[in-house]
């Protein structure tokens, strides 16, 4: 069977397509997620986030896009810095959806964030 495109979005962790289509059983089936933010600004985003809402020692480290729920977010890994020691961590995430830009970090990530990067602290 020759390839066929038809475009669809995510509604509760499902494709659903705009055309419906019929395929044979043992189809191969690929899904491409278009992303309005590259992962470089949606990178850049994650630390100026970091940076205003836990601190400036604290740094997102390498992202991967992922399915939250029916959004794809960019998650990048917080961790803390310091100009003496290398990364320590991780002490949290944070999320940016993939299609806005929006950082959806809640104010409770904050709080963790700090809890767990006290304990880093502690144990060194």
């Amino acid at each position: 069977m020759p390839a066929v495109t038809v475009s669809g979005k995510l509604h509760k962790g499902r494709v659903e397509l705009n055309t419906p289509i019929d395929l044979p059983d043992g189809s191969e089936v690929y899904v491409v997620a278009q992303v309005g933010i590259e992962k470089q600004a949606a990178h850049r985003k994650a630390n100026g986030w970091l940076v205003d809402h836990v601190g400036n020692l604290v740094m997102a480290g390498d992202g991967a896009l992922v399915q939250s729920g029916d959004r794809w977010v960019w998650r990048f890994h917080a961790y803390l810095t310091s100009a003496s020691q290398p990364p320590r961590g991780p002490v949290g995430e944070v999320d940016v959806d993939a299609t806005t830009g929006d950082v959806l970090n809640a104010p409770q990530t904050i709080e963790m964030m700090y809890a767990r990067g006290d304990r880093l602290i502690g144990a060194a």
